[in-house]
């Protein structure tokens, strides 16, 4: 394989199945790379095509590893899954997931969708005593069926007379007779 002079325009690749321009050592990028990396350019094996799309059926994304875009690759690869075309995204203005919770944006003020839902059911605002809690453990199902109050404050000593003031405390709160 003959080596061309640094830089010089319109030449093309030394390696012989190569159609891209030469730029250093009279290789294209790609294969100065492997030579400068590996010892060898490697000229038997093809380089991925420049502006490959996704091998998934329709995907116009740009490939990304393995024929994949970074979307299918993401539920391919990584994922073990089988690759779908839609993306799952939650429609514009419905918040976001942060730490498996849902966020939410009521008059600018980023809130936590669970303790909003919580507050419209009681129809008052929640206490700082009070926590929301998902009875079937999904963060996001923010139904007001799978939501309880829970309390989580609690009298700070263990004897009897503070624990019977607590209990009328949580019974005058909270007792809806």
């Amino acid at each position: 394989m003959e080596k061309i002079q640094d830089g010089v325009s319109g030449v093309k690749c030394a390696v012989e199945i190569c159609e891209r321009q030469a730029d250093v050592r009279g290789w294209c990028p790609s294969h100065y790379a492997r030579w400068f990396r590996l010892g060898d350019v490697m000229a038997e094996v093809p380089l991925r095509k420049i502006n490959q799309s996704c091998q998934f059926e329709n995907c116009t994304e740009q490939h990304y590893g393995k024929g994949w875009c970074r979307f299918h690759y993401k539920q391919v690869i990584r994922k073990g899954e089988k690759p779908r075309a839609e993306r799952l995204r939650a429609p514009a203005g419905s918040g976001y997931i942060q730490n498996g919770y849902r966020f939410i944006s009521i008059n600018g003020e980023k809130r936590l969708e669970h303790r909003v839902v919580m507050e419209k059911v009681l129809g008052r605002a929640l206490l700082p005593s009070e926590n929301v809690h998902h009875i079937n453990g999904i963060k996001t199902d923010n139904r007001p069926e799978n939501l309880e109050l829970w309390i989580i404050s609690q009298p700070a000593g263990q004897r009897p007379q503070d624990l019977v003031e607590w209990a009328k405390e949580i019974l005058r709160r909270y007792d809806t007779k």
